[in-house]
């Protein structure tokens, strides 16, 4: 095997056994720019990202339904300086043990965007804790 492609093929199991050939979208490690950035991308493009697992760092929030009183689990995810907001309704998974309100959390789930009239609704299905 020639220098090149013991190079590349090392690069490649490199990339591989870190996490870059891996089924994750790791938005938990962006910076607040970069982050918000790719929100708005999915935001735009929802149903190309429909059935990708994401795992993303944010705090858990539970919020109520002021008409019908339903309440639902939240990501709250914020910018360096906290004046920008992105949510993503979450589901747990069956075995998941809920965490404290207001707790940083960095969670996996699969994303199942909600189109409601003229919106999306961004949801994470099987949502569970990452250390």
């Amino acid at each position: 095997m020639s220098a090149w492609k013991r190079l590349f093929w090392g690069i490649g199991l490199w990339a591989f056994s870190n996490g870059f050939a891996s089924d994750v979208l790791d938005l938990s490690r962006m910076n607040s720019t970069i982050l918000f950035a790719k929100l708005y991308e999915i935001s735009q493009s929802a149903e190309e990202y429909k059935g990708k697992t994401f795992r993303m760092k944010g705090y858990y929030e539970l919020a109520k339904d002021e008409i019908d009183g339903k309440k639902y689990h939240v990501l709250l995810l914020s910018d360096a300086a906290a004046c920008c907001n992105f949510s993503f309704e979450m589901e747990w998974d069956a075995h998941e043990k809920i965490p404290k309100k207001g707790s940083q959390v960095t969670v996996e789930g699969i994303f199942n965007p909600i189109f409601e009239e003229h919106m999306i609704i961004p949801q994470l299905k099987k949502t569970r804790i990452v250390p």
